[in-house]
């Protein structure tokens, strides 16, 4: 339902009164379809990747989500939640295709973002599927880690059961290596996580949470006192922390 189609061209020679619209309050209610021309001929897009890239109304923050290519035709279903966080029009809008170094844009078309009268927008941000998806992998080797190293528990709680075996001394011994090697395995993975995490929460200027850790980019500190810090856009109530 509601697929907008579009004609765009590589050469950027179009005169951009391509117009869409998008309505706050929508959920995956927006497919864009557009056929890509290189200078009037079907663009070849084989082998590169996709991206809506789209300056918001507010002038200041951008959405970009991957889209699929099919001969000369890419498609995406935009999230309305970021895209429409700011009401009003904006006339920078495109497909980027990169590959390797290389990268092509089509020519700019138009999105007006309809006001909701029920729906309240979340505060504009810079959006990119991309880094979300980074943290979702992050997240997803963490919790494969400490799965792994709760099989190892449990195997290793088995072992001094059968203890009483003739084999005991031997089975035990190999899971408890088994065991050390698990733990170092965590420890290494939550390492590099926290420095995926750190690195994000400085290029967004944002907060990121990781399984239940917090990291926060330095420009939100505002002071450190002994063991008292102050962070810019957090609040406390009672025993729960507020991150904005």
């Amino acid at each position: 339902m509601n697929t907008q189609t579009l004609e765009l061209d590589l050469s950027k020679d179009g005169l951009g009164t391509n117009l869409l619209r998008v309505g706050q309050g929508d959920d995956g209610g927006t497919t864009i379809r557009a056929l890509v021309y290189d200078s009037g001929t079907d663009a070849s897009l084989s082998g590169y990747s996709a991206y809506l890239e789209v300056l918001l109304p507010d002038r200041t923050h951008y959405y970009r989500a991957a889209a699929t290519v099919s001969g000369n035709v890419v498609t995406v279903t935009v999230d309305e939640s970021k895209l429409c966080a700011v009401a009003g029009f904006t006339d920078q809008a495109y497909f980027a295709f990169e590959q390797g170094h290389t990268r092509y844009s089509t020519e700019r078309f138009s999105i007006e973002v309809l006001k909701s009268v029920t729906a309240n927008a979340q505060p504009a941000q810079s959006w990119d599927d991309a880094i979300d998806r980074l943290i979702d992998r992050g997240n997803s080797a963490v919790n494969a880690a400490n799965t792994a190293a709760t099989n190892a528990r449990n195997a290793a709680k088995s072992a001094n059961d059968a203890a009483s075996k003739a084999n005991a001394a031997r089975i035990a011994n190999s899971l408890a290596a088994s065991m050390a090697a698990y733990e170092s395995s965590v420890a290494e993975l939550k390492s590099a996580n926290a420095v995926l995490a750190t690195t994000l929460a400085g290029l967004q200027d944002n907060y990121v949470v990781m399984t239940e850790t917090a990291y926060m980019p330095t420009s939100r500190v505002t002071a450190l006192v002994g063991e008292t810090l102050t962070c810019a856009k957090a609040s406390m109530s009672g025993a729960s922390a507020t991150l904005k």
